[in-house]
């Protein structure tokens, strides 16, 4: 656990953020600098509201790529109103500027909104590193038939996309599309499977254990992997030919998910 070096004002019981443990968090300086920043703030403008700071995804997976990553931060309060969200308002847009991305929470959502975005937050579980005050991610439980249903909606709603995006482009501006919806894919695919074999594939096995499971071809989905370099394929024929690849592996996992049973 990630936890602050702090002290107190005389007279008040306002914490004061010195610094943060990093240990084992690999983040530009510029950008702990500001994550120690904005901690501090929050804590003076928030007071007792605030219970957690907690980092998570990519920053907390050691995968943060400066320029591109966000650096995603749940915020726990105790209770939120509008008087709060405006106390922090300029705190709040200093730290956008370094790509910081807050998201506020109380206990009471975190419970709720579980059902409601079960992908979401299992991802946030097996990445995240508590910065500051209580754990408030390792009691959260997702429930299997939420979690279908999810992956479920997540593949239908991405069917209907991609052959609107085609329909409305008519067939250009596709790479653009496909490298903007793999990565949500994948992590609702990854999913798909954990439902379906009982346990979460390591996300380097997951592109073959996916074809495994669902049943489609793993060296389309390969090959469509590529797209997510900035040097990915061009040639708008060959796009054409994976964009309708894609859609058919979609199609196949919504299938598939629909059948599956929520144990």
């Amino acid at each position: 656990m990630k936890t602050y070096l702090n002290h107190i004002h005389p007279g008040s019981n306002i914490m004061t953020t010195q610094t943060l443990n990093w240990t084992d968090i690999t983040l530009p300086d510029e950008v702990q600098s500001a994550v120690e920043t904005l901690a501090s703030n929050y804590s003076e403008q928030l007071e007792s509201k605030l219970t957690g700071i907690i980092l998570y995804g990519s920053g907390a997976r050691g995968h943060f790529r400066e320029g591109k990553s966000d650096v995603n931060l749940l915020i726990v309060v105790d209770s939120i109103d509008t008087e709060a969200l405006s106390s922090i308002f300029d705190s709040t847009l200093t730290a956008r500027r370094h790509n910081l991305a807050p998201l506020f929470m109380t206990p009471g959502d975190l419970q709720s909104f579980t059902s409601v975005f079960p992908i979401k937050f299992l991802s946030m579980k097996e990445s995240y590193r508590v910065l500051h005050g209580e754990d408030a991610i390792a009691s959260l439980e997702v429930d299997n038939a939420h979690l279908r249903l999810r992956c479920q909606q997540e593949m239908q709603n991405l069917m209907m996309r991609l052959r609107r995006h085609f329909l409305n482009r008519q067939g250009h501006g596709l790479t653009p599309m496909l490298r903007e919806t793999l990565n949500g894919f994948m992590e609702a695919l990854r999913r798909v499977v954990q439902l379906a074999q009982g346990e979460v594939p390591p996300r380097k096995d997951l592109v073959a254990q996916a074809a495994k499971t669902v049943g489609f071809d793993q060296k389309k989905l390969e090959e469509l992997m590529k797209l997510k370099s900035p040097s990915g394929i061009q040639n708008a024929e060959v796009t054409h030919e994976l964009f309708n690849e894609f859609i058919k592996i979609v199609e196949q996992t919504a299938r598939f998910t629909e059948k599956l049973e929520a144990n």
